[in-house]
């Protein structure tokens, strides 16, 4: 974070090339190019980012619907491919190099639909004399999304290491604040009430096929509920600094600008909710089997802690329903940890602390009738202001 704020000073722009060229030199069919100026700060970004094995990724039109790619591969004489189509990128604008993907032509000028017909390919973003892209290379040919995938395992992980990083931040911030602020005559730290607000705020932290299921079924639950969550505690945390933390120069809004993006890329909230029911259907319920079988191993090792009994019991209910699953895979992991041996007595207070919340918003939803086939339809004309 603290490399990230000089890469911000001066602020990137563009600059914009002229339409057409008022001395002629250029040739008429030469595509512009415009520049894109950086400071020196997030020009040294980039072998952080070489380090970090980060790259850039290029976006479609229609970007969040892989299936709809419309860029092709043309193979060429030479042995190597030419891409046509339209791609623009949000995260890494002057990248190097990216990662894309394409429909490989053939012989008969047709391509494959679907997520099938889509290979995934490496460009050096390096540009001739007309503005070109060059040092197109392909990876293996219709195996796109299975290429794809494994990176947005990493970067959704990494999506979620950094909403933790940001809650841990301003979680630290703040109780240091707390230490040093005063209000009606004592610190704050002294009032139970913003002490509470910021123990509300510590609460929210070779594979076997086993494994492997686990990991595909909560990669997106994790990206998705840390995020969500990095936001919340993210702007409590500027909210106990008062005033404070409206101020540009503490640098405090910019940890929740900074928060605000993790919602965004890697996948919506929407987006990733369906990426569970997928996998749970195309593995035909084995990835639940596995949340189920390594949860009911995490609360049986806990059982013989008599002081996490009220938490184990609240999470064995909401197993059975089956709910929300971060909610449970948190709770029995903060369970688990407060059962290690050397566990302090703030783990165990943790886990009840999160167990108190409602483990099973599905269900409590479902009984209160929000599930109801007819809600879609009103909904919309709700949002629509449709009159029936």
């Amino acid at each position: 974070m603290e490399r990230c704020r000089p890469a911000r000073d001066p602020p990137t722009y563009r600059d914009q090339a002229p339409a057409w060229d008022p001395t002629g030199t250029t040739p008429a069919v030469s595509p512009r190019v415009d520049d894109i100026v950086t400071s020196p700060a997030w020009k040294r970004m980039k072998d952080l980012s070489a380090q970090e094995g980060l790259v850039a990724i290029g976006y479609e039109r229609a970007f969040g619907e892989w299936s709809g790619t419309e860029t092709v591969a043309v193979p060429q004489a030479d042995g190597s491919y030419a891409l046509h189509g339209f791609k623009w990128f949000t995260s890494a604008t002057d990248a190097d190099m990216t990662l894309t993907l394409a429909r490989v032509v053939d012989p008969d000028g047709a391509t494959t639909p679907g997520s099938r017909g889509l290979s995934l390919w490496y460009a050096e973003v390096c540009r001739d004399q007309q503005g070109l892209l060059q040092g197109i290379e392909l990876s293996e040919e219709g195996r796109g999304i299975a290429s794809i995938a494994n990176m947005l395992t990493v970067t959704r992980i990494h999506n979620s290491v950094a909403a933790a990083a940001a809650m841990r931040r301003v979680v630290q911030l703040a109780r240091d604040y707390a230490t040093r602020r005063s209000a009606f005559g004592r610190l704050l730290k002294d009032h139970p009430l913003h002490v509470q607000t910021l123990a509300r705020m510590e609460e929210t932290g070779l594979a076997s096929p086993l494994d492997t299921h686990i990991l595909r079924l909560l990669t997106p639950v994790l990206k998705l509920y840390t995020a969500k969550q990095a936001l919340a505690v993210v702007s409590e945390g500027l909210e106990s600094f008062g005033g404070q933390g409206y101020i540009e120069d503490t640098g405090l809004p910019g940890l929740l600008r900074d928060a605000q993006v993790l919602s965004i890329w890697e996948g919506t909230t929407n987006v990733l909710s369906l990426d569970v029911l997928r996998c749970v259907a195309r593995s035909s319920g084995l990835v639940l089997q596995a949340y189920f079988t390594q949860t009911k191993s995490l609360l049986q090792a806990a059982s013989h802690v008599s002081s996490l009994s009220p938490a184990v019991r609240t999470v064995e209910g909401a197993l059975s329903a089956l709910g929300e699953f971060v909610a449970e895979a948190a709770s029995a992991l903060l369970i688990d940890h407060a059962s290690w041996e050397g566990a302090c007595k703030s783990d165990t207070y943790a886990a009840l602390r999160w167990c108190e919340q409602d483990l099973c918003p599905a269900v409590t939803s479902e009984r209160a009738g929000r599930y109801d086939p007819s809600t879609p339809p009103r909904d919309a004309a709700l949002v629509y202001d449709e009159q029936n």
